[in-house]
């Protein structure tokens, strides 16, 4: 699985729509100063609720470490389990762990 890249906009170089002329301007200015900077976006990573599955604990675990830990997720509210990551753009795989077995939602 690929975490969404991070947003970069539309619009001249990169800014946003709605951006005036002078802020198109200084966001190009911006990106220019900043070239080589790593970029970082958040990936929303979530074990769906399941009628019958009640898990005590989800976690997750990936190439974005080299599978190196096992990372705890959060109960979300309604059900299931949720956990918001901050990664550098780019391709990662991941399973999650469900009351230790290792598994993939049927949607994914």
């Amino acid at each position: 699985r690929s975490p969404p890249a991070s947003p970069q906009g539309s619009g001249s170089g990169g800014a946003p729509p709605e951006a005036t002329p002078a802020q198109q301007e200084a966001f190009v200015a911006a990106r220019r100063m900043n070239t080589g900077l790593p970029r970082l976006g958040p990936v929303a990573l979530q074990w769906p609720a399941k009628d019958g599955e009640e898990p005590t604990s989800v976690c997750v675990r990936g190439s974005w470490d080299g599978w190196a830990r096992d990372i705890a997720m959060e109960p979300a509210p309604g059900g299931g389990f949720r956990l918001l990551m901050v990664l550098p753009p780019g391709p990662y795989e991941f399973k999650f762990i469900v009351d230790g077995d290792w598994r993939t939602p049927e949607d994914m």
